[in-house]
């Protein structure tokens, strides 16, 4: 489910910058979660033109104390994730929705589909609530 405070702490950009900030939190880091973790964000760049919204939140970057790598994309009844761990096989995506009637959740592993199908899912959500 999506906090309140990550509502109210949602900070919005223009789809090509929707990135720009979790890029520059991973630019002095050359491990490969962070080289993985710049491939979701480019996925998730082209989403955010496909939205066709004229801002969107911007995507979070943080380290876990396990030392995984979450990347994750807030929006206000709707959140995806993808959780890079050391072990890169390990790795995950999650997309949850808060909506009341519609709540829906999934979740899986990285894999070759999985920031394919958590973007899939989150626009699908958005589109049926816009």
């Amino acid at each position: 489910m999506v906090s309140q405070m990550a509502i109210e702490s949602l900070d919005f950009a223009s789809p090509k910058a929707v990135t720009a900030e979790a890029r520059r939190s991973l630019a002095a880091d050359d491990s490969v979660q962070a080289r993985l973790a710049n491939q979701i964000l480019d996925f998730v760049e082209g989403a955010a033109l496909q939205l066709g919204a004229s801002d969107l939140p911007r995507v979070h970057i943080s380290r876990a104390d396990d030392e995984s790598l979450i990347v994750e994309w807030p929006f206000s009844h709707h959140r995806l994730g993808f959780s890079i761990e050391p072990d890169l096989v390990e790795s995950s995506w999650f997309f949850v929705s808060d909506e009341h009637e519609d709540s829906t959740s999934a979740c899986g592993k990285l894999g070759r589909h999985g920031v394919r199908l958590g973007l899939a899912l989150l626009s699908a959500s958005l589109s049926v609530h816009a």
